[in-house]
């Protein structure tokens, strides 16, 4: 075997400890025909692909996704729950003995505890669908936990895969150095048809050597860019993880007290808000009860000491009935007047009539 330039071992991810494997496989490479090359190094990436598809074959597509919903529905469920509903209106009601004995406080009351006992009985339906859904997240998580372990299995294999390419990737750099000595020797040497044969046979099993190198340099740096990929993905688990415990642990009990503390402060504000309206109707009854007495008792004073019939209601009619005879007066008298006049024309009319009739008899005659 000819001694050929030393390799940079760095960019094939190897090291001086991994040169006794990458001669133990170059030996291997002397009688290497074109199928051997085509199918070189395959088995370096065998491991990291069975465990792949064991994996493949244990992860279900809907796991992330119905993890996801999962969360949606717990946030859906606490959304529904009205918790408005209990700010309820209070009654107003007259502050009169026992108010309690009064049917419209009591109707109050039955509407407001069935408001509440309704709060309440969602609640229960809401926290028991919660319930279940924190134990399907509980089995989403045992399910990442497992899917950790199987990538750590993984990471593993690709992490063997990496370094095997790369004494695979060394051996056959090694033997296309040898093989391109060799050509180099045969081709200076060739004198017959059968050794330029020999040389363009070599020169083709370099080419052969090279393209599979270059192969197997492609699967070494996918590989290399898995084994990131593989991390990220692992702490994207326990990120997940990590958030349904606080989902589970933390958020939930907050909102069950948050919700606990809600109701006792809705009840405060319907106590302190039925105080408030029934001391507003005791003050307005007061004050409508001042006003009404105020204007009966002064209605009442104006009216006995009133006159039956006021000065200036005679002072009207007073001056009503003069206004009437002078009117009257007037009409009487210009009647009178129109009454001769009329007399005097009718007296005219007659006898310009007469005076016509007379001509008209003469004017026959002759």
């Amino acid at each position: 075997m000819t001694n050929v330039a030393p390799l940079d071992l760095s960019e094939m991810g190897i090291t001086e400890d991994d040169m006794q494997s990458v001669q133990a496989i170059r030996t291997t490479l002397e009688n290497a025909n074109k199928h051997d090359i085509v199918t070189y190094g395959s088995d370096a990436a065998t491991s990291a692909a069975s465990c792949a598809d064991e994996l493949l074959s244990k992860v279900d597509s809907k796991d992330i996704s119905l993890a996801h919903k999962q969360i949606a529905d717990v946030a859906s469920l606490a959304n529904s729950i009205n918790l408005s509903g209990l700010s309820q209106q209070a009654v107003m009601v007259p502050l009169i003995g026992d108010i309690s004995r009064f049917p419209l406080f009591k109707r109050f009351n039955r509407f407001l505890g069935k408001a509440q006992h309704q709060i309440t009985a969602q609640f229960v339906s809401a926290k028991e669908q919660i319930d279940c859904i924190i134990a399907e997240l509980e089995a989403t998580q045992d399910k990442l936990r497992q899917r950790n372990t199987q990538y750590e299995e993984l990471y593993k294999n690709v992490n063997t895969e990496y370094h095997k390419l790369g004494q695979y990737i060394a051996a056959a750099s090694l033997h296309v150095k040898d093989l391109k000595s060799q050509h180099q020797k045969l081709r200076l040497e060739s004198v017959s048809d059968i050794d330029a044969h020999k040389v363009q046979d070599m020169n083709q099993t370099i080419t052969d050597w090279e393209k599979r190198i270059a192969n197997l340099s492609v699967l070494q740096q996918n590989a290399l860019q898995t084994l990131p990929s593989i991390r990220i993905l692992q702490q994207n688990n326990i990120s997940l993880v990590e958030k349904y415990d606080a989902v589970s642990s933390l958020t939930i009990p907050l909102w069950k007290r948050q919700f606990t503390l809600h109701l006792g402060l809705n009840e405060q504000k319907n106590a302190v808000e039925l105080a408030n309206r029934i001391d507003d109707t005791t003050n307005r009854l007061l004050k409508d009860s001042a006003d009404l007495l105020h204007t009966n008792s002064v209605q009442t004073a104006k009216a006995n000491k009133r006159l039956a019939i006021d000065v200036d209601t005679l002072q009207y009619v007073q001056e009503k009935l003069l206004l009437t005879l002078k009117e009257t007066n007037e009409t009487n008298g210009k009647a009178l007047s129109e009454y001769g006049d009329a007399t005097l024309r009718i007296r005219e009319m007659r006898d310009a009539f007469k005076t016509q009739l007379l001509e008209a008899k003469h004017n026959q005659i002759h």
